[in-house]
């Protein structure tokens, strides 16, 4: 399965012509693709074609996947050793508070559960297209180096990527080393059977902080605990705890 639909150096852009591009993005779908689908990735191709006139050195990866939560980031950019996670709004006219979690719930699983993002600053940007111009660009930043989520308009995303690159002016990243990292996310049982039932496979989701020596060992256990039962007519119960990441729910 690919981490994104489209990965690709974002000076190298102006090599490809729209219709390329987006038939690398659409060759990805497993469905139909549907007209909000073509508009949303038609406008997203044009703004990057702006955003790469200021930021030739990033790397651009469309449609990246956050398998725990079963969706896909509209555009993330790797920028003077930050990782930039942008989710687009079209028409939007403010920052609703869903599309600003919907965005920081991406940034909080890579940081969490993407290995080579962990030690890297993280920014989620929201872009209401047709929200109103404003200048504050104070971040707020959480003790582990991820951003609480900022609203912009189109216009608005390069001046606020430009105000954080100064800021941090970290060593660059290997976009491919970044992108090959492990994925280790542990969901929730709910949160499990809906990726499954968004078409990833299980080898997406079935990860956990645990060694496997750990979960075989507490598996074979609580097996073992429920032949006896079941030999002696005996009921049983089973409390399997942990800390969070320990592999209770694939226990």
């Amino acid at each position: 399965m690919n981490r994104a639909y489209l990965s690709l150096r974002v000076h190298d852009i102006v090599t490809f012509s729209d219709a390329e591009l987006f038939g690398r993005l659409a060759s990805h779908l497993p469905f139909a693709l549907e007209p909000a689908q073509r508009t949303a990735w038609n406008y997203q191709i044009q703004h990057l074609r702006e955003l790469a006139r200021e930021l030739p050195n990033a790397h651009a990866f469309m449609e990246f996947l956050i398998p725990r939560m079963g969706r896909r980031a509209d555009l993330i950019l790797l920028i003077n050793g930050i990782v930039f996670v942008i989710e687009y709004k079209l028409g939007a006219i403010e920052f609703d508070r869903s599309s600003l979690d919907q965005v920081y719930g991406y940034g909080l699983d890579l940081k969490n559960f993407h290995e080579t993002s962990h030690g890297l600053p993280i920014v989620p940007i929201l872009v209401a297209t047709h929200a109103p111009c404003h200048d504050n660009l104070d971040v707020q930043w959480d003790g582990d180096g991820l951003a609480r989520p900022l609203g912009v308009n189109t216009a608005g995303l390069l001046p606020a990527i430009h105000h954080l690159r100064h800021i941090w002016n970290s060593p660059p990243i290997d976009s491919a080393a970044w992108e090959a990292g492990r994925y280790r996310p542990t969901p929730t049982i709910v949160e499990a059977a809906q990726a499954l039932y968004r078409g990833h496979a299980v080898e997406e989701i079935s990860r956990a902080e645990a060694g496997a020596e750990n979960l075989t060992n507490t598996a074979d256990y609580v097996a073992n605990a429920i032949e006896i039962a079941k030999r002696h007519k005996r009921k049983i119960i089973c409390f399997v705890t942990g800390v969070p990441g320990s592999g209770k729910t694939l226990v």
